[in-house]
């Protein structure tokens, strides 16, 4: 299959960063990029499969906390739900914190990549 053109950015109030889908399949993905932490508190970066005339698959975390201020290298794997029948057409990545007992905190979600 192939591969990203070119890098999305992704922003919260909470950290900043870029996801690249490297390669993907019909449900999953996996990808590079950078993430780094405005203040002490981590953050990580959810992904979400695309799929036109469907509904978008949040397949969650494909990043592990970052806690650094300045981007740190992240990479990981999103596998979507297989029950959808089409193919996925897109990815988009979103930064989140994590948050104890409660919804983790997200920004909105990025262009779409691949």
């Amino acid at each position: 299959m192939p591969s990203a053109a070119l890098a999305v950015s992704m922003s919260s109030g909470d950290g900043d960063g870029y996801g690249y889908v490297q390669t993907h399949t019909n449900h999953s993905f996996y990808a590079t990029g950078s993430l780094r932490a405005y203040t002490d508190f981590p953050v990580y970066s959810q992904g979400q499969l695309v799929y036109d005339g469907n509904t978008d698959d949040n397949c969650g975390r494909w990043t592990e906390n970052v806690t650094s201020r300045t981007q740190k290298f992240v990479s990981g794997i999103c596998v979507g739900d297989i029950r959808i029948g089409s193919s996925a057409d897109a990815a988009r990545f979103r930064v989140c914190k994590p948050i104890r007992l409660l919804p983790d905190s997200c920004g909105a979600w990025s262009a779409k990549d691949w």
